[in-house]
């Protein structure tokens, strides 16, 4: 679609498998095999290079300073107003796709320039840094204790 034609990387996520990034050249032939067997969703993952992603861990609760950094994504102050990420564990990804539209002078550092990519519950179980972050939240806020 035309939509992607800028991209050279896209995200490739079929039903029940982990996410792939192909290269745009050869997004065709990945879907078209994909398709044989689940829905397939393309999202834009990177202009130039790959996209960069950062995850954000949660419990959080209104203790956390939410007005600064990150957290203070609108996209995550929305999805934390509907899910009970007070009461739960996991992560959400947000990208940073290097799309012209988004660019701004220091547009990393501005929040309104990474987009939501996925939100994972539970244990993260792919990164090291990542899983120890969520430990470390669960044990801040005592998820597992009887009396929360």
């Amino acid at each position: 679609p035309r939509i992607f034609m800028e991209y050279e990387f896209l995200l490739l996520t079929t039903w029940g498998h982990d996410s792939s990034v192909v290269a745009s050249s050869n997004a065709l032939l990945a879907v078209n095999d994909a398709l044989t067997h689940s829905p397939v969703l393309v999202q834009a993952h990177g202009l130039q290079v790959e996209g960069k992603t950062v995850h954000v861990t949660f419990p959080f609760d209104s203790l956390e300073n939410v007005s600064e950094g990150i957290l203070a994504h609108p996209a995550i102050g929305k999805i934390s107003a509907f899910l009970d990420v007070r009461n739960s564990c996991g992560l959400f990804t947000l990208i940073h796709t290097g799309s012209p539209e988004m660019e701004t002078e220091s547009s990393e550092e501005d929040v309104e320039s990474w987009l939501p990519l996925e939100i994972h519950f539970g244990l993260p179980l792919f990164d090291v840094d990542v899983n120890k972050r969520v430990c470390e939240k669960i044990a801040k806020y005592g998820l597992f204790h009887d009396g929360r």
